[in-house]
């Protein structure tokens, strides 16, 4: 070997102890596109009663983060409550309504409503699993297997399930409770 490749080789060993070389590069944070800005308001700090100055209430500071403004103050809803604390440095609460763009709940029962009357048709099983389950995150085949699990569960036929299906279930009980009888 001669010098070059015997330096190369050398590196490429110790290399092998680069960690930071086998972990994948950061990506960038993704950030919401509609974020909502909070209001802080601070009272001034009340005078001490043992001195000679007079105690005013003054109107407190209000101090804005971005992308709020004073003109979106005035165009703000009302909240939907409003509390102060107590022996605290936070002076006054308001709990506004959050807005979404998604329609997480209203989706799911729409869904429901939807699917209620489709008979299930004898398929495989296929796994499926959510912390939340909604129809929308079941593909074609898993739909269709908690349709026919869903059929003869109706029926008081009773097939073994993924933990998921039994939990779409409840959450279809829950919300069509019109529709189908809780016990």
């Amino acid at each position: 070997m001669d010098r070059e490749q015997r330096r190369k080789r050398e590196e490429e060993i110790d290399s092998f102890w680069d960690i930071d070389a086998l972990i994948p590069p950061r990506r960038a944070p993704v950030y919401a596109h509609d974020t909502e800005a909070a209001e802080i308001v601070l009272e001034p700090p009340k005078k001490d009663a043992e001195t000679s100055e007079t105690q005013t209430k003054s109107e407190p500071e209000r101090h804005y983060i971005p992308p709020y403004s004073e003109e979106k103050l005035h165009s703000a809803p009302e909240p939907d409550e409003v509390y102060e604390p107590q022996n605290s440095l936070i002076s006054s609460v308001r709990l506004y309504r959050q807005k979404s763009q998604y329609r997480y709940y209203e989706d799911f029962v729409r869904d429901a409503i939807r699917l209620y009357p489709v008979k299930g048709v004898e398929c495989p099983h296929v796994p499926f699993f959510s912390y939340v389950p909604q129809y929308s995150q079941m593909n074609r085949a898993q739909l269709e297997w908690y349709l026919w699990w869903r059929e003869n569960f109706r029926n008081g036929a009773y097939l073994s399930t993924d933990y998921s299906y039994l939990l779409l279930y409840a959450y279809e009980v829950i919300n069509l409770s019109g529709k189908i009888d809780p016990t």
